[in-house]
């Protein structure tokens, strides 16, 4: 009997295990070789959840050209991949921004992404930023690109601690119920 008890707690438990999957995490993705048609280059990192369409932790820099001078990139309007300087001014009015075109869309499954040449850096020239002056684009041949590691899925992922609490969970019903079936067994 209490081999079989312990069989059908393994088993229960096994599952508890198998059915936690890791969870979505937003991805720092870097920006790779990237080169303006002017002769300056834009390097760093953002974060980006695609569950939320967010960018985080935004630290972009860009270097002068022949068109026009580097800023440095803090600030993000959420739902488009528009990057702008750190004063994160509601009037955009005389504000350098950065603006990313990737060849597809972002997501929280990681690898590398090619920019288009619409990927841009101007200075707006309106409060909404409808109207940009002194614009220069990414290079035609070898723009650049944006990666982000590729996550680890599935069973080799490390639970979250809220993951561990469902697995403990399980096993103390597991046990609980093996337990309380004992005692029917033995009344009948």
């Amino acid at each position: 009997m209490r081999l079989r008890l312990l069989k059908i707690l393994f088993v229960v438990m096994a599952f508890s295990v198998i059915s936690v999957s890791a969870s979505a995490v937003p991805l720092l993705w870097t920006l790779n070789g990237v080169n303006f048609n002017d002769g300056g280059t834009a390097s760093g990192t953002f974060v980006y959840d695609a569950d939320t369409t967010t960018y985080s932790a935004i630290n972009i820099t860009t270097t002068t050209g022949g068109v026009r001078t580097g800023a440095t990139y803090a600030c993000a309007e959420f739902a488009t991949a528009l990057f702008y300087s750190p004063t994160c001014a509601v009037n955009l009015t005389g504000v350098f921004i950065f603006w990313l075109f990737p060849s597809s869309a972002l997501t929280n499954g990681g690898g590398s992404i090619s920019l288009t040449v619409a990927t841009k850096e101007a200075t707006c020239l309106d409060a909404g930023c409808s109207s940009l002056g002194t614009v220069r684009n990414i290079a035609s041949v070898g723009g650049g690109s944006i990666s982000a590691p590729v996550p680890v899925q599935g069973p080799t992922a490390t639970p979250t601690l809220s993951e561990w609490s469902v697995i403990a969970l399980s096993i103390l019903l597991a046990g609980t119920g093996a337990v309380g079936l004992r005692r029917f067994r033995k009344r009948r």
